[in-house]
């Protein structure tokens, strides 16, 4: 570990365009990983929280809060770089600093999860009345908005009353798989460490992530697991986060040709006018949300329509998620001929999409990247869970707090100091500084404990 502490050089703070947890983050302008609750004394604690634990060692809650937290933040740094929705922001993003490095302001225009999305979450996300969200009963509305594009409105309903609405954004969905896959590492932690789960851990990992979804404060990413609960309730917890694990990992990996041929399928399950405009979005490989919603709704019209018990139905989303998938897809009609070139033309997609990312190493991607995505990609093929691979994936190192830096077991040699001031020498600093409202950024980064207000 070191730290940096030369007069001049730059620190590197959480981004405007990051993962919004307070405990850490992952910027998305240059992929680095920020544990700001952390500083150089916690990396003691902090290589233990990388380690599979051992049936002799005593239970350490701060450990165990450690590894959530670094889980969660790896998994939005692999959805970013080892997914094909991933991999073309890499490029789009790449290309839009290189542009407003060259001065064109319009660059901006090309990058990918951009503010527009946090713009939506501030506007459309609303709390119409100050309770817990429990006992919901969620309404969910696909339809377009000239606007924002292709969207999922889900209205959240408590005793016939409307209490909360949100839209569900990438932004959701990401936010949601790296929630499931920190309770997924949690559970796989006690497992390891009694060669099953306890039920009582099982009931308070349960317990702790039904608190987490009754907080209006964070609504617009947890919306996905709500909508899960209410299609599945009778799933058990572990098959419950492998679900929106599973879910992810398809539809961030559809090829444009796959989002083209399931665009053709989702056409008689959309209702309304807007249904051809949403349909146009898949087409061109946009809209991977609106994707994510109509899968889960398809995994339960297929069990629904064979009778699939939850036993059974848990037992194949654990074991054979991608086969249950495709089954469902081609039962509903949703993907057309099934999905048996699935696999093989997300991989062709991607290598077209690494090569181009070669071409920008240096600036924006460290030299070695693309080695470490190609590595991350097909360990994450194998295994859905961040926690299984942890030790395993070929990552850049964490920064703490203090700016002091940790390695990571297989590590990525590169230098994240200087590669987060190359990313802001070359267009980085004037990518930050276009951001329009600051009431976004805030809105965003809102740490868990402030006073929400009424937006309804």
């Amino acid at each position: 570990m070191k730290t940096r502490r030369t007069d001049g050089e730059r620190r590197v703070n959480r981004s405007a365009v990051s993962s919004p947890d307070v405990a850490g983050c992952m910027n998305f302008d240059t992929s680095i990983i920020v544990l700001s609750s952390f500083e150089a004394p916690a990396g003691s604690l902090l290589r233990k929280a990388m380690r599979a634990p051992k049936k002799t060692d005593p239970n350490d809650p701060a450990r165990i809060e450690a590894h959530r937290l670094i889980v969660h933040e790896v998994t939005h740094y692999l959805d970013l770089t080892t997914t094909l929705w991933g991999l073309e922001f890499l490029v789009r993003r790449d290309l839009a600093l290189a542009g407003l490095a060259r001065g064109s302001h319009d660059a901006l225009k090309v990058a990918m999860l951009n503010f527009s999305e946090l713009e939506m979450h501030w506007e459309l996300t609303k709390v119409h009345q100050k309770t817990a969200l429990t006992d919901l009963e969620p309404v969910c509305h696909v339809h377009y908005s000239q606007r924002h594009g292709a969207m999922v409105t889900v209205v959240l309903y408590k005793h016939g009353e409307r209490v909360a609405e949100t839209p569900l954004s990438m932004l959701s969905l990401l936010e949601a798989n790296a929630l499931a896959c920190e309770v997924d590492a949690e559970i796989r932690w006690y497992t390891i460490k009694h060669g099953s789960l306890p039920e009582h851990h099982e009931a308070r990992i349960a317990a702790g992530l039904a608190g987490v979804l009754r907080s209006p404060m964070r609504l617009e990413y947890n919306v996905l697991h709500i909508i899960v609960l209410r299609y599945f309730p009778g799933l058990d917890l572990a098959a419950r986060v492998k679900l929106i694990m599973a879910v992810t990992s398809f539809t961030l990996n559809l090829s444009t040709a796959e989002l083209s041929r399931m665009a053709n399928g989702l056409s008689y399950h959309l209702d309304g006018e807007a249904w051809e405009a949403i349909c146009m979005d898949m087409r061109r490989g946009m809209s991977r949300h609106i994707v994510a919603f109509k899968v889960i709704e398809m995994l339960h019209r297929y069990a629904t329509a064979i009778d699939l018990s939850y036993e059974a139905f848990s037992a194949a989303i654990k074991q054979k998620h991608e086969e249950l998938i495709r089954a469902s897809l081609n039962f509903t009609g949703a993907l057309p001929g099934g999905m048996n070139t699935y696999r093989g033309l997300s991989d062709i997609e991607a290598k077209v999409l690494l090569r181009v990312l070669r071409g920008h190493k240096g600036c924006y991607e460290p030299v070695g990247h693309s080695q470490a995505i190609t590595r991350n990609r097909r360990l994450r093929a194998r295994d859905l869970s961040t926690a299984a691979g942890l030790r395993r994936f070929r990552l850049l190192d964490l920064v703490l707090g203090d700016d002091s830096v940790i390695r990571m077991p297989t590590r990525l040699r590169a230098d994240v100091h200087k590669l987060n001031d190359s990313v802001l020498d070359q267009g980085g600093a004037e990518f930050l500084r276009q951001i329009g409202n600051p009431e976004i950024p805030q809105k965003f980064h809102m740490p868990p404990g402030t006073q929400w207000v009424n937006l309804g």
